[in-house]
């Protein structure tokens, strides 16, 4: 009877412990079920979040194509709090805020572009133009450099003009005149690389070399204000003074009304007017 009886005991222990272990068992399962739900439903909201995220991206580029610059930050920033992981998204809003002027917050959404995609030229191209307009000239050099040696960067024209840029502003003439002629030989298009190779050669006392240059460039933009009023500084230069007239009227005539660049038109054609 003793021995019945401890089997029984026995048999009762072993059956209440797998007992146990299944019940242990479907806790783990309901567990795992529950984080994998859980996990599945926040996978899902990232998905979704996301493409709400580019959505807004998509409005604040058009905006920014259209030089809407404060309505485009709007729709940008919105899809910064829903996904801020983007380097698209990152470099946009770097390229906002430097139309803004305001460029401390362009380099660091441009930095954090990089962060996210180390070797997104563009957003290099952006960081080093950033701190060109900054003034931080010496931190912009470097950037240009290393983006005209790397044969993968489609448009190379680009860091050599801002090299030319950056040189112009060191007022070391005879180096921006190689970089912005480096660029004019891969983009011979590139107005703005002429318009500056010209100021350039202004600088160095080069005026028919100027105004060839500038002559060029209104091929291309025969509408542009500063090419019409450096072409009339340089013919002014030359002592061609009733051409210089017919360029600063032309300026005045092209350039928005109330810009700084009408009103120096303006002034500079009254006082040939008066001579």
């Amino acid at each position: 009877m003793i021995v019945e009886r401890r089997a029984a005991e026995t048999e009762a222990l072993m059956a209440a412990k797998m007992t146990d272990r299944r019940r242990a068992a479907c806790l783990l399962l309901s567990l795992a079920l529950l984080v994998g739900m859980f996990a599945c439903a926040g996978s899902q909201k990232k998905i979704e979040d996301r493409k709400k995220a580019e959505a807004f991206r998509g409005v604040g580029e058009a905006y920014l194509a259209e030089g809407k610059v404060s309505l485009a930050l709007r729709e940008l920033l919105k899809a910064e709090r829903l996904y801020a992981e983007d380097n698209l998204l990152q470099y946009d809003l770097g390229t906002a805020y430097m139309a803004k002027g305001r460029y401390d917050d362009a380099i660091a959404h441009f930095q954090k572009a990089l962060e996210i995609k180390p070797d997104f030229a563009p957003a290099k191209n952006s960081l080093g133009t950033a701190y060109l307009k900054k003034g931080d000239i010496d931190q912009a050099i470097p950037i240009f450099e290393a983006l005209t040696e790397d044969i993968l960067y489609g448009t190379p024209h680009y860091p050599l003009y801002n090299l030319g840029r950056a040189y112009y502003q060191k007022k070391d003439f005879v180096k921006a005149e190689g970089y912005f002629r480096e660029a004019l030989e891969l983009r011979p298009e590139y107005v703005q690389a002429r318009y500056w190779l010209a100021r350039t050669y202004l600088e160095r006392g080069l005026v028919s070399e100027a105004v060839g240059e500038l002559k060029k460039a209104l091929n291309r933009a025969p509408q542009s204000g500063p090419l019409h009023y450096e072409l009339g500084r340089a013919y002014l230069m030359a002592g061609k003074a009733d051409l210089a007239l017919k360029h600063y009227e032309t300026a005045v005539a092209v350039c928005p009304p109330e810009s700084d660049l009408a009103e120096q038109a303006k002034m500079a054609a009254e006082d040939l007017r008066k001579r």
